[in-house]
């Protein structure tokens, strides 16, 4: 998926290309081409909350919390609704003992995609943050 991403980026670049190779890269984990990729699409359109929502994962996956937190500021101010997204920055946050987040971020995974395993989530994040419901 990576190399038809670089491809498609190299022929038809946009923010949907860069974005797609970012994602790629992401799950490769090949966070480095991932950062850099997605900065391309991130001076194409600033304001496209998933590519703000990508940069939280990556940092987050770094180890970044404060770089992290001002990605995630922004793909919030731009309107991320992508419950995947959601997971993967909640548990990244709860890895990282940033519990307080990690439940946000779930709720937030909840709000826009109801399932078994967002619930699951959520529900193990409340059970270290010593929640008894």
């Amino acid at each position: 998926a990576k190399d038809i991403s670089l491809i498609w980026c190299k022929f038809v670049p946009s923010v949907i290309s860069w974005l797609h190779c970012g994602a790629a890269c992401i799950r490769l984990g090949e966070l480095d081409i991932a950062r850099h990729v997605l900065v391309c699409a991130n001076e194409l359109d600033r304001e496209h909350p998933k590519v703000w929502g990508l940069l939280a994962i990556i940092s987050l996956r770094k180890g970044n919390v404060l770089l992290a937190k001002e990605a995630l500021t922004q793909a919030l101010r731009f309107g991320l609704n992508d419950s995947a997204v959601f997971v993967e920055l909640a548990t990244c946050s709860f890895k990282l003992g940033r519990l307080e987040l990690a439940q946000f971020l779930a709720e937030k995974a909840l709000k826009f995609e109801k399932n078994t395993a967002n619930q699951d989530i959520l529900t193990e994040i409340r059970k270290h943050r010593g929640y008894t419901q």
